[in-house]
């Protein structure tokens, strides 16, 4: 029902399994995603990216390097400051356990084989992301506690997160993988 943009357009197609629980004690989400990632384009993937939005938002990371560039100081909360924003537990490819690299907020895994075209592949990955009281830094990312009832009062807790899981990255026809930090 869609026109294609131009000929010879193509698009990758991901499906996304989440089995999460969010820990309202430790103030965290964890669990499994399973991707069902599919290589529409006309070329064989030898590397896939994930985004690990979360990472950026950590000591030493290249966020941190762009406030201190523009002389802005940065606090971090008690997760981010130990670098506990999104950990990867595990993760496997068609149910083999792969290992993988992480370069702050860019997860990446060496394929053993090839990803050809019109093929597709199953990643699993257990990850844990953690949320810190928003008063305590002023590195803002969009995850953020609020304690209605007060500050020791869990009764009312309210989490707000965006990017909390890891993301496959967008592979297309124009630039390739998008592995922008």
């Amino acid at each position: 029902k869609n026109r294609m943009p131009n000929k010879g357009y193509w698009q990758q197609d991901v499906h996304y399994k989440m089995d999460v629980v969010v820990d309202d004690k430790e103030e965290s989400i964890g669990g499994t995603e399973t991707l069902t990632y599919w290589n529409n384009s006309p070329d064989a993937l030898t590397r896939i990216y994930f985004h690990l939005y979360q990472n950026a938002f950590t000591p030493n990371s290249y966020l941190e390097s762009m406030r201190n560039a523009d002389k802005i100081s940065s606090v971090y909360g008690k997760q981010e400051s130990t670098g506990e924003n999104t950990i990867i537990n595990s993760l496997s490819i068609n149910g083999n356990t792969t290992a993988y690299v992480i370069d702050n907020s860019i997860l990446y895994v060496d394929l053993a084989e090839p990803m050809l075209p019109n093929s597709g592949l199953t990643i699993k990955i257990d990850f844990k992301t953690f949320w810190d009281k928003d008063d305590e830094g002023n590195v803002r990312r969009r995850m953020k506690t609020f304690r209605h009832g007060g500050e020791n009062d869990n009764t009312y807790l309210h989490f707000d997160g965006v990017h909390w899981y890891p993301r496959i990255s967008v592979y297309d026809q124009k630039f390739g993988w998008t592995t922008d930090q």
